[in-house]
């Protein structure tokens, strides 16, 4: 018998944090692929092209520059992150049709793990008003309802 809910998120992939156009020349030359354990939220994963991409269906990035310390051991420092960089290259933005709170159910899971800003109107509504791009309010939100902008 089905389930009204599927338990398993289907995969929300994004670049490496601190990516340039430069890094996926190093990615495709790895052989041992160590960033894949590196990460202490467990999202790095290999895209379809075998490119390690962050998975941002059961975590986000903290950006703690695990996965570049093992690139930077493994093939020396080289010009594939830009480390000034404090944020991904994408934004999110909450889907009003599916969020609990924008439905008038109390639910503040992105406010919650956010470490930037979201603002409610009141109990309910909800707005991004920053953002990092570090995708913790994707895994968070149980109705799926933020997405990459």
């Amino acid at each position: 018998m089905g389930s009204l809910f599927s338990l398993a998120r289907p995969r929300v992939l994004q670049n490496m944090p601190y990516t340039t156009k430069n890094l996926s020349k190093y990615c495709y030359e790895c052989k041992n692929q160590i960033c894949l354990n590196a990460c202490p939220e467990n999202i790095i994963v290999l895209n379809p092209d075998q490119i390690p991409t962050l998975d941002f269906s059961q975590s986000g990035c903290i950006f703690c520059q695990e996965c570049v310390k093992v690139c930077f051991e493994n093939h020396g420092e080289h010009q594939g992150f830009d480390l000034n960089l404090k944020q991904t290259r994408v934004k999110m933005k909450i889907e009003i049709s599916v969020c609990l709170a924008w439905n008038r159910s109390i639910c503040y899971s992105c406010k919650d793990i956010c470490p930037c800003k979201i603002e409610f109107s009141g109990m309910f509504y909800p707005e991004i008003q920053e953002c990092n791009g570090c995708g913790l309010c994707i895994a968070r939100c149980p109705t799926q309802a933020i997405k990459f902008e």
